[in-house]
């Protein structure tokens, strides 16, 4: 029990390093990562224009626009040692709205454990994960609105810290060519180790979406993070090429994926065909290498 007290409390002071430096206020912040291909090609801008079962993460509403059960899997490589995956599946009830279930788990592989001296111990592993429970109703035929229900749990050696988080989101379509979107994300009472609690990254976001011509599509999210004080903006387009076939553009000015704030341009395509879809998309900016993240989806 003392080595794994070491343990947490060694990792306890890294992250506190961590945030003080960048003044990072919250703990959990994998629930900042994105789970779409599409949508990080999209330089992360999805709050308005998710349609599918990964958008779920941005926004609880878009497996609404479903109109048949969809399963998707995401693959992403954070950096060495770090995976990054999801799985989920929904379903369009007529009856009463959309229901999905999903899992997303980072795993940070094998970590040499040390004690205050410096003494090797033995190594440990360490993910965070989060079960989640989508449900999602028309209340118009222009309005939609979500819920996400999610059992969030971080894990370093025989420690866990758990958690019950809720993400509520909407949108609202004027017409065809133009929507909007509002979420307010990551509410709970944080994640606890030991004798030391964190606040979670509650987040407040509007998007929109703008179809400028038939297959061109623009969005930007606009997102504060309430404890970190933070602002990010998301831009993204989409281009359909052909039937079948997209490329998209993205902008982020902030963001917490290599550890810190900052801004990177991403990138990605995204094919179609018999009911599947896969989507790969890329950013060559961050300060750990090359990130890229690979999507499939497939409707039943």
């Amino acid at each position: 029990m003392v080595k794994r007290a070491l343990i947490v409390s060694s990792i306890l002071t890294l992250i506190s390093g961590l945030q003080a430096e960048y003044n990072i206020n919250t703990t959990a912040d994998f629930l900042n990562i994105g789970v779409s291909a599409r949508s990080f090609g999209m330089g992360n801008a999805s709050v308005a224009n998710s349609n599918d079962i990964d958008g779920i993460w941005t926004n609880p509403v878009s497996i609404s626009m479903l109109d048949s059960p969809q399963i998707g899997i995401m693959h992403s490589e954070l950096y060495i040692g770090t995976d990054h995956n999801f799985i989920g599946m929904a379903f369009p009830l007529k009856a009463i709205g959309s229901i999905g279930l999903s899992l997303t788990r980072i795993s940070y592989g094998d970590i040499e454990g040390r004690d205050k001296s410096r003494q090797s111990l033995n190594n440990y592993s360490a993910y965070d994960q989060s079960i989640n429970l989508t449900l999602t109703r028309a209340i118009t035929s222009k309005t939609k609105a979500g819920i996400n229900l999610k059992s969030v749990t971080s894990h370093i050696s025989d420690e866990e810290a758990k958690s019950l988080v809720v993400d509520l989101g909407m949108s609202y379509g004027f017409g065809k060519n133009f929507k909007i979107g509002m979420t307010a994300r990551n509410i709970g009472s944080g994640l606890r180790y030991i004798d030391r609690s964190e606040k979670l990254p509650f987040s407040i976001t509007l998007g929109m979406m703008y179809n400028i011509i038939s297959g061109f599509e623009l969005a930007m999210d606009i997102t504060r993070l309430i404890y970190d004080r933070e602002n990010i903006i998301n831009i993204g387009s989409e281009y359909r090429l052909m039937d079948g076939f997209y490329l998209r553009a993205g902008y982020m000015n902030s963001a917490y994926m290599d550890g810190k704030m900052g801004s990177i341009i991403t990138s990605g395509v995204g094919i179609k065909f018999i009911g599947i879809e896969i989507d790969w998309a890329m950013s060559p900016q961050s300060e750990l290498g090359r990130m890229q993240r690979l999507s499939i989806k497939k409707k039943f």
